[in-house]
């Protein structure tokens, strides 16, 4: 819930409603924020849970953290603020974010390395991507080899 004191931004200023009912479009631009450029976006999205804008995922630490080390820390110690549904599924989705993008870093190394050639197994690299085709795939061939197994 927002604070009693918040201000709610006008419609009219944010979107320009034109003739046609089907077209509406922004009148602000490059306002959005992106989670990838942004070092303190965990903190000002979930204000509740840093109060005072501190230790987050991008925080400078004497240690280097992977996100799969801070999301199991957050979630599993001993701080039940974390623990909430929404903050829950907001880990996993970054969880999965870095996930992602470490594999297409493997992906496009792998390509650079192979001096040009067409990688031929490229669904070995991406089976760890939950609901991808190449993921669903390997779950079936799972699954059969385990009722072949009975």
């Amino acid at each position: 819930m927002l604070p009693i004191d918040s201000v709610q931004p006008d419609v009219e200023d944010e979107l320009e409603v034109s003739e046609n009912v089907n077209e509406i479009r922004r009148k602000t631009n490059n306002n959005i924020v992106n989670e990838a450029y942004e070092l303190k976006a965990e903190e000002f999205a979930w204000y509740q849970l840093f109060p005072y804008g501190k230790n987050g995922l991008k925080e400078q630490w004497p240690v280097n953290i992977s996100p799969l080390d801070y999301y199991q820390f957050r979630l599993l110690g001993a701080d039940v603020r974390f623990q909430r549904n929404d903050y829950l599924f907001y880990a996993l989705s970054m969880f999965e974010y870095y996930r992602v993008k470490s594999t297409i870093a493997a992906c496009a190394r792998k390509v650079e390395g192979e001096n040009g050639n067409r990688v031929e197994d490229l669904h070995l690299y991406l089976k760890n991507l939950r609901g991808s085709a190449a993921y669903w795939r390997s779950a079936l061939s799972d699954l059969i080899a385990q009722i072949r197994c009975l």
